[in-house]
């Protein structure tokens, strides 16, 4: 996937958690990850999935929480039915599926400190 098609994506931030790896049914291996994007409002940022399929790419080896990451690859959509307390409820999840990431040495973890806002938690929108 290449800039100009209609579905590709390009985001840069930080690791918000540890990547995490899981095998396949066919051993390949998957490593999910969210980084944190600031969206240039005041110290507001999103939140966004990123998924490595091993059989296409896989994410440089060390990466840690808070470590800068760029992203690109195309933009998904699943859904999958969750169910708490007797309720079944549809969950749709958008994320990107990367083709390539790169994490710059020079922009590993405590380097951005400054550069890119801590998250807040969940649900602490200032007022949105």
């Amino acid at each position: 996937m290449k800039p100009g098609s209609q579905n590709f994506a390009h985001v840069e931030g930080r690791l918000l958690y540890a990547p995490r790896v899981n095998p396949t049914a066919g051993g390949s291996g998957v490593t999910n990850m969210t980084i944190e994007v600031p969206t240039g409002f005041k110290d507001h940022t999103v939140r966004i999935g990123v998924v490595c399929w091993h059989r296409e790419t896989k994410p440089p080896e060390g990466l840690v929480e808070g470590d800068y990451i760029v992203a690109e690859g195309r933009i998904a959509v699943r859904s999958y039915e969750k169910s708490s307390e007797g309720v079944k409820a549809q969950v749709y999840v958008t994320e990107i599926v990367a083709e390539s990431i790169d994490a710059p040495k020079h922009k590993r973890a405590g380097t951005l400190a400054k550069a890119i806002p801590k998250a807040r938690p969940l649900g602490d929108d200032g007022g949105f």
